[in-house]
């Protein structure tokens, strides 16, 4: 549908026009007055009475017996406009005066042009300034609560609307109440952050306040029309079509409401929703609301990353810390014994683990050797590892039977072993003149006991994980060590270490390392089994904690 608004203008006969209704003339595009003029670009001549019609209210009284001359006005040689002259009929109209007046509406056309051209430079220009203003205050922050409060603060003043929300999107991709509102300079909404169940408006139109009950967020966007719901690409005349929540918001009867998507390296990261009382929101604002929800979107993006970004820093820092505090919980040095060499590797496959071992002074002459995993990785693992190591200590004040200690450990723990947590320990005692080892476990790897004649020998016991069950023995047996044997203590890390092939290194690859390297110091038998396992499963990583203790009688 075409449509000419008919303006007064300064004629001859504009006293005649003060009583006139002036508005617009809907013509269709197959009007022959709009197919002529459109076609053949010249112009044509209309009695009023033929098109009585088309003519605002009034118009036929004070020009009844008139005719009306149409001047097409070209825009690159498209009819724009037209210029209506009312004509008495009953004047003879020369050459002289039909040049003048195609004069007229050729210099109109072209005086029209020049107008659209500036007030289109006008508003580019205000445009840029806007959004350069926008994207100045935008840069200066990173955190999302202030650019969000920003953005709610700056529309309105920029583009003159009255109300501006701002919604996030949950982990669900579900929209959520607002996270930032602005009802405008004076008129403000006081909102809870993003997810909660309810929020609160205050001083909104002379209200003194009241409360939204309760809704879920998802509940709270369902009230809003699928298509909003969906995958918003473009602006969304929204009108009145919301939710009851908002339309206490909004003034009745408005229907001057936008929504604009906010999106973010494809995703739709939430909705910038702006409403005016006022006026329509016409292409110009829309068109520097759309450039502010593009900036908004990409500062939204950035303060969240950041965010994320700052979270992992702490957490790596609260992990390296963890990790030190770990440390501190492992002997610091291992103890310098006449005629033995000892030996220990120690890597986590996280910044944190459940694996530890411990060397315990009973006596002069017995040592508590302890190792053990933890059933989990990473900071629980590590949390429940400081808990058993510290319960072994403790009970080792009072008890020196490795069956004993486990036992009261056991117990200890159980009340507290919540979640599917336990632990699996291999206690012995080492008397260290004679070599005599008393030991027992509780469902942990068995320790290898290699003698010098080769003979190999796993120390196994029966034995329960601990942290599970109360009331159960643990087995417990002894040996003795004599010079040129020795027992290396490991966790189950060492022996399924896994390689590209899903092969597991095993018992028997370690056991050969070991017979291999026997001759070497504790420590370079160590360093072997450790390249030994590296090799085996490169270029896969480590994927499980990783301890051994090699005690050895020289």
């Amino acid at each position: 549908m075409k449509c000419y608004r008919l303006l007064p203008t300064r004629v001859y006969l504009l006293h005649q026009l003060k009583h006139v209704q002036f508005g617009y003339i809907n013509l269709n595009d197959k009007n022959i007055l709009v197919e002529h003029l459109a076609k053949n670009k010249k112009p044509v001549i209309f009695p009023v009475k033929a098109i009585t019609s088309y003519l605002p209210h009034d118009f036929e009284k004070v020009f009844a017996e008139k005719t009306l001359r149409f001047a097409p006005l070209l825009d690159l040689e498209i009819l724009d406009a037209m210029l209506m002259m009312v004509i008495n009929p009953t004047i003879l109209i020369t050459k002289e005066h039909q040049h003048l007046m195609n004069g007229i509406a050729h210099q109109s056309a072209l005086a029209i042009q020049r107008v659209r051209l500036i007030e289109a430079q006008r508003e580019e220009a205000y445009v840029s300034t806007a959004l350069l203003q926008v994207a100045q205050n935008l840069a200066r922050t990173i955190n999302l609560p202030h650019v969000l409060d920003m953005v709610t603060r700056l529309t309105p003043m920029l583009v003159g609307v009255t109300q501006c929300f701002i919604f996030l999107a949950n982990d669900k991709a579900s929209l959520v109440p607002p996270g930032a509102s602005n009802l405008g300079l004076t008129d403000k909404a006081s909102l809870v952050p993003p997810g909660a169940s309810c929020y609160r408006l205050e001083a909104m139109y002379g209200v003194d306040g009241f409360d939204i009950h309760p809704k879920t967020p998802c509940d709270y966007w369902q009230e809003l029309p699928s298509l909003i719901r969906d995958s918003v690409q473009y602006p969304i005349d929204v009108g009145n079509r919301l939710p009851p929540i908002l339309q206490a918001v909004f003034p009745h009867g408005q229907l001057h409401t936008f929504l604009f998507p906010l999106q973010a390296q494809g995703n739709l990261i939430g909705c910038l929703l702006v409403g005016d009382t006022k006026m329509p929101i016409l292409s110009l604002r829309r068109e520097i609301i759309t450039g502010i929800a593009y900036q908004t979107a990409l500062a939204i993006d950035n303060a969240m990353l950041h965010a994320e970004h700052m979270n992992q820093k702490q957490l790596q820092h609260d992990l390296e810390l963890a990790r030190d505090i770990q440390r501190s919980f492992m002997p610091q040095d291992l103890p310098t014994l006449h005629d033995w060499d000892m030996a220990t590797r120690w890597e986590m496959a996280h910044k944190v683990g459940g694996d530890f071992f411990d060397l315990i002074s009973l006596s002069k002459h017995h040592l508590l050797i302890i190792i053990a995993d933890v059933a989990n990785k990473g900071l629980p693992a590590a949390l429940f590892m400081a808990k058993t190591i510290s319960l072994i200590r403790v009970t080792s004040l009072e008890l020196s039977e490795p069956a004993e200690i486990l036992d009261r450990v056991n117990k200890l723990l159980l009340p507290d072993s919540s979640g599917g947590m336990f632990v699996t320990v291999f206690c012995a005692v080492l008397e260290r003149e004679t070599g005599h080892l008393k030991y027992t476990s509780g469902g942990h790897n068995p320790p290898i006991l290699l003698r010098k004649s080769g003979e190999s020998i796993m120390l196994r016991t029966q034995g329960i994980i601990l942290g599970v069950f109360d009331g159960m023995d643990f087995e417990q047996k002894s040996d003795t060590l004599h010079v040129g044997d020795g027992v290396l203590f490991y966790t189950d890390g060492v022996t399924e270490a896994f390689n590209s092939d899903d092969e597991m290194f095993g018992e028997d690859r370690l056991l050969h390392v070991l017979k291999e390297n026997w001759h070497c110091s504790a420590d370079e038998i160590a360093g072997k089994i450790q390249k030994s396992i590296n090799d085996f499963a490169y270029p896969r990583s480590q994927s499980d904690d990783f301890t051994l203790l090699l005690v050895k009688r020289t």
